[in-house]
């Protein structure tokens, strides 16, 4: 689209799904628009605090959406060509940082609440920022 703004959006993500996940292709477009929704709630349906973020990232959302990968890589795993199957992995690790991230953010606000003096959260939260670095060291370019 940048090179060619008059091209059709849909189009182009379609070619995306197709060429980068080949057999997973319809999985992973279920994946990025469930993932698109999320993105895109408004704000108006989730009072409070959070702004809709602990409403909408919660188990329900990442059961779905690990449940969505993990279909697609079974339909990926089907072909010779592994490349299919990698490339599911790394967005798996882009679904796994906002997990991490939303855990940290949750336990971030039970710590404030708590005024900085539970001592448990204050472990629980050096953990998961220590788990958020190894999973960005993993695979960087997935996060960014």
């Amino acid at each position: 689209m940048t090179w060619d703004p008059t091209q059709n959006w849909q189009a182009v993500l379609q070619d995306y799904y197709n060429r980068g996940f080949g057999p997973a292709a319809d999985g992973i477009k279920e994946y990025w628009e469930m993932l698109e929704a999320a993105r895109t709630r408004k704000v108006d349906d989730y009072p409070g605090e959070s702004n809709g973020y602990i409403e909408v990232y919660n188990d329900t959302f990442f059961k779905q959406a690990y449940g969505l990968l993990d279909r697609a890589a079974k339909t990926a795993s089907q072909s010779p060509d592994r490349k299919y199957l990698q490339r599911i992995n790394f967005v798996r690790i882009g679904l796994d940082h906002t997990k991490l991230t939303t855990e940290l953010r949750n336990r971030s606000i039970q710590w404030l609440r708590s005024d900085k003096k539970d001592k448990n959260l204050t472990d629980q939260l050096r953990a998961k920022w220590t788990e958020i670095e190894a999973n960005c060291n993993q695979q960087p370019l997935a996060i960014y």
